[in-house]
């Protein structure tokens, strides 16, 4: 039954910065559901050659198993690496999802080689039913694991079964009917069974992102919350440690607030919070800014890696615009003016954390409001020898 209140959106209907973490989740699930797959192709082959090895009195398996045991152990080794690169370009996802392919096609490749020379005549044919049981085993755990995602299903299967069936139908003196339909329908099931854990993974995947966005973001205005806040700017303030970059942030108030909501009421002055919202919204164009309320008529901008100047600039650009806004009550217009606190740091030059950043764009915002309101006032975080601005 369909909730009124809560719709699972499609993928199509996902913003960009939606459909990358989207990409993101899809990605980190794909590469720990691909880790352990490595050892169990590794622990099998150990188990279907240790079975070989023991029935092949003769011994002329046994070079062939050698020569797969070393393929099946460079394979996952290459399966490994790839997936280190991809979780090192994780969120670069066409380059990540290129390595998780390359690493799933090196070592089911392998295998479906290994399974096909069964049908061919090498010593590996006395142990066809064996192989094959394996075979069907693997590709059945491995389309199931990579349901999530059908490409991966596909690569998996027909990895594994295709070898097999290609050598029966173009390499093989006789084709074994039997056995060549059991490939077939079982690739066919396969491909079946997975449409609806692929459907399910990737509705739940889009709702955990819904819900989680819902529970990030203010109610009212629509921006960020408090919440979010608080976490962001510990993020970025990580970030600019690794990347010896800088954070901005500008603590916004609407000035005289209280005497809007008790000359116009609670209705007008949420409208206000709306338009200021909005406001600051679209004042911010790169997608790594955040926008949040801080709590009651106070906001909050963090903004990384930029210069002193711009973050003035910017400053400057959403007074003037919050100036410029409109908000009518029964035909009265209610003027709007915003008091700015900035504050700046750049890791490598200062001792940075939330608390000094929080703190010293809160002095700057006093300062505003001393200093008559409707103003940007600026505090820059120094190295511990300097005094600050």
């Amino acid at each position: 039954m369909e909730n009124k209140y809560f719709k699972v959106a499609s993928f199509d209907e996902l913003n960009a910065a939606q459909k990358r973490r989207c990409d993101i989740q899809i990605s980190n699930d794909l590469i720990a559901r691909s880790m352990p797959g490595s050892l169990i192709v590794l622990l099998l082959w150990i188990c279907v050659a240790s079975l070989v090895f023991m029935k092949d009195t003769g011994g002329e398996a046994t070079p062939w198993l050698v020569s797969f045991s070393i393929a099946f152990i460079f394979a996952v080794g290459l399966r490994s690496y790839f997936l280190y690169l991809a979780k090192q370009n994780i969120e670069q996802t066409k380059i990540c999802r290129f390595y998780i392919t390359m690493g799933l096609f090196s070592s089911c490749l392998t295998w479906g080689i290994m399974a096909a020379c069964s049908y061919l005549q090498t010593p590996l044919l006395a142990h066809q039913d064996l192989i094959l049981f394996a075979t069907i085993g693997l590709s059945a755990g491995g389309a199931l694991s990579f349901s999530l995602s059908r490409f991966y299903v596909y690569i998996y299967v027909l990895c594994m079964m295709v070898p097999i069936l290609l050598v029966e139908f173009f390499i093989a003196e006789q084709l074994i009917i039997d056995k060549v339909s059991i490939v077939i329908v079982y690739i066919v099931a396969l491909l079946w069974v997975t449409i609806n854990p692929s459907r399910e993974y990737m509705q739940a995947c889009i709702s955990n992102l819904q819900l989680e966005e819902m529970s990030n973001t203010d109610g009212l205005t629509g921006v960020r919350n408090r919440r979010y806040f608080d976490f962001q700017l510990e993020e970025e303030l990580q970030r600019a440690q690794r990347t010896n970059g800088s954070v901005a942030l500008l603590i916004i108030d609407i000035d005289h607030f209280k005497d809007v909501n008790d000359e116009h009421g609670h209705i007008a002055g949420d409208a206000c919070l709306i338009e200021v919202a909005n406001c600051l919204q679209k004042s911010v164009k790169r997608i790594s800014d955040t926008v949040a309320r801080y709590g009651g008529e106070e906001f909050a901008i963090i903004i990384a890696n930029t210069d002193d100047a711009h973050c003035l600039n910017l400053a400057e650009q959403i007074r003037h615009s919050i100036e410029s806004i409109s908000v009518c009550v029964k035909d009265v217009p209610v003027p709007l003016t915003i008091s700015i606190g900035a504050s700046q740091c750049r890791v490598s030059d200062a001792i940075c954390d939330a608390e000094k950043l929080l703190i010293s764009a809160d002095s700057a915002l006093y300062d505003a409001k001393d200093q008559g309101r409707n103003r940007v006032c600026n505090r820059i975080i120094s190295p511990p020898s300097s005094k600050a601005v």
